[in-house]
């Protein structure tokens, strides 16, 4: 399991250290201690996909609706793929179990949602499950609650497959989006949303945090004496787009309510 970062420095030091996205940053007793933080991104996917907007191919493995049958397999297949994850650091192993075994049971209990037949799981030729995409019900539209491939089948298109048929069975449905969740320390799942089609959705808590680390990286780098101007210019215009936004956030806040940028509550509200 990943585990969180002891760092021995002076405070000074800690101050001028580069902030990791998704990561918290706290020191006391002469040490910098990193690790991730429970920050989520929610996304949200329109539906249908357009023709010129379905990434991924197909690869050599079966995809299937699920049932509580996979239940047992499904668990195994959770920790295989996130063992090493930012979101279980410093988990210990019968934890990440517990947590392993609530994920799958929450799912099929409907305990804050029902599944939906839009569900995939992928096996292989033996009829190991290799992946799954979970979808449940939610407001204000369903949600991806489980999204895993294990780690000899990922870099594959297999995840992209999966959710492209779940989000084909709910357009089909009549259903105008899908939303999901990944935890902010988690790069590879940023990196895998954005190239699938996802977009952010307004979060005032995450637009002001994004802000407060530009800053501290402009005031890092100038107290350093490693602020360019080339360097000074970009991140000027980065905090001057992350203001704006934070702006107009607060303005929609103000008119809507604080749960209208709080994708999180929006969820927790239906519930």
């Amino acid at each position: 399991m990943m585990q969180p970062k002891e760092l021995a420095m002076p405070v000074e030091a800690f101050r001028r250290m580069p902030r990791q996205p998704g990561w918290k940053h706290e020191y006391w007793d002469g040490k910098a201690r990193l690790r991730p933080s429970e920050r989520v991104v929610t996304v949200r996917l329109d539906l249908p996909l357009a023709l010129g907007e379905r990434p991924g191919g197909w690869v050599p493995c079966e995809a299937r609706a699920t049932s509580e049958a996979d239940r047992d397999a499904l668990v195994e297949g959770f920790l295989d793929a996130f063992e090493g994850s930012a979101e279980f650091c410093g988990w210990s192993p019968e934890r990440f179990r517990e947590r392993a075994d609530e994920n799958i049971d929450d799912f099929f209990a409907g305990k804050k949602g029902g599944p939906l037949a839009a569900s995939r799981v992928a096996a292989d030729a033996e009829g190991t499950l290799v992946a799954a995409a979970l979808v449940r019900e939610s407001r204000p539209v369903p949600l991806l609650h489980l999204l895993f491939v294990r780690p000899d089948w990922q870099r594959l298109g297999v995840a992209s497959a999966l959710v492209r048929e779940a989000a084909d069975a709910l357009a089909g449905q009549g259903r105008e989006a899908l939303r999901s969740h990944y935890f902010w320390a988690n790069r590879s799942s940023r990196a895998w949303y954005e190239a699938f089609g996802f977009v952010e959705e307004p979060d005032l808590v995450l637009a002001r945090t994004r802000l407060r680390n530009a800053r501290h990286e402009r005031w890092r780098l100038e107290e350093t004496d490693q602020l360019t101007e080339t360097r000074r210019a970009t991140l000027d215009e980065t905090v001057v787009r992350l203001e704006q936004n934070v702006e107009r956030l607060e303005a929609k806040a103000e008119e809507e309510g604080f749960v209208s940028v709080a994708p999180i509550l929006q969820e927790r509200d239906s519930e």
